[in-house]
């Protein structure tokens, strides 16, 4: 919407601060139109708001930094020669005692000029007056004998293709029909998809999740619950299954939910009792932006069904 409107917003000359909300995604963007636009804003001040301004390495900060500060980490090709090199080298386990100290040196002089402009706030200083400690438990889910059978049979001779191995993995830790997407080619057909999920007893992970949220229905039927996966199918096959077998309420939002109706469905989980909406089935990507789901007066569990399959599970 910014891009479309650029043109009309460059014409003002009245712009005292520019905000930029999730700012870390300008760290790829030179050249692109959405950067191009933002610069052409003429404005007093720029702010932006990221939580995570560094995610894979400084040059990519040091876009961030130059779109709010033009030029305060000098020329990008000195950058990486003076400050990120040194800093990277030093960090590597084969680093001599030289390296360490010239990236600790290195590493003081970035914090003192970054600090010139830079503010960080912690969750754990500014949430712990507003919100309940958060419990993390790692649970292990033991694998049907159908997903141990297939493990078998994808890892034989997998070393040749193993990025396109693991991802497989990591969808058959899920559930073995993730394997072949039935959920996406069955919902293309208008195929009633319940009719060929399979049971959970081919998947240990469904089992251990029914297992969990029966508890918590049952224990704890003020709360609610908001399950996370990295793969809508995985989603799909929780919805058809658990949900229509226990008669579960739910909200879901993924990739293919309209722009304007994401803040009425989180507004609905927030707003609602457990009875009315139990369950929010969130895709990781769809999620990963601009959501806020809290309710005052509700405890939430977030449940995770991902996993990277990267040892042997059998």
């Amino acid at each position: 919407m910014f891009r479309i409107n650029s043109a009309l917003l460059s014409q003002s000359t009245n712009i005292g601060l520019l905000v930029v909300d999730e700012g870390h995604r300008l760290k790829n963007t030179s050249g692109t139109k959405i950067l191009s636009a933002l610069n052409a804003l003429k404005c007093s001040a720029r702010l932006l708001l990221s939580g995570t301004p560094i995610q894979n390495d400084l040059s990519e900060f040091y876009n961030v930094a130059n779109f709010v500060l033009p030029g305060i980490l000098g020329d990008l090709n000195r950058f990486r020669r003076e400050i990120e090199r040194p800093i990277s080298d030093s960090s590597k386990k084969d680093a001599s005692e030289s390296q360490k100290e010239e990236g600790r040196i290195v590493s003081k002089l970035f914090d003192k000029i970054t600090g010139a402009f830079m503010i960080r706030r912690l969750q754990k200083d500014i949430l712990k007056t507003l919100l309940p400690p958060r419990h993390v438990t790692l649970l292990f889910c033991r694998p049907s004998a159908e997903q141990c059978r297939l493990y078998k049979k994808l890892t034989a001779g997998a070393i040749s293709d193993s990025l396109s191995t693991l991802t497989k993995l990591r969808k058959l830790c899920s559930h073995p029909d993730l394997l072949n997407d039935p959920c996406t080619s069955m919902t293309k057909a208008g195929v009633n998809r319940s009719q060929n999920v399979s049971s959970s007893s081919q998947a240990g992970k469904l089992d251990v999740l029914e297992g969990l949220l029966s508890a918590i229905r049952t224990e704890n039927p003020t709360d609610k619950v908001i399950i996370v996966s990295n793969f809508t199918t995985a989603l799909t096959i929780i919805e058809d299954y658990l949900l229509k077998k226990n008669g579960w309420t739910s909200v879901r939002l993924d990739g293919t939910t309209e722009q304007s109706t994401r803040q009425t469905f989180v507004d609905s989980f927030n707003r609602s009792s457990a009875d009315n909406g139990f369950l929010f089935l969130l895709s990781s990507k769809a999620g990963g932006c601009g959501l806020n789901l809290i309710g005052g007066k509700f405890k939430f569990w977030s449940l995770c069904y991902t996993q990277v399959a990267t040892a042997n599970i059998l």
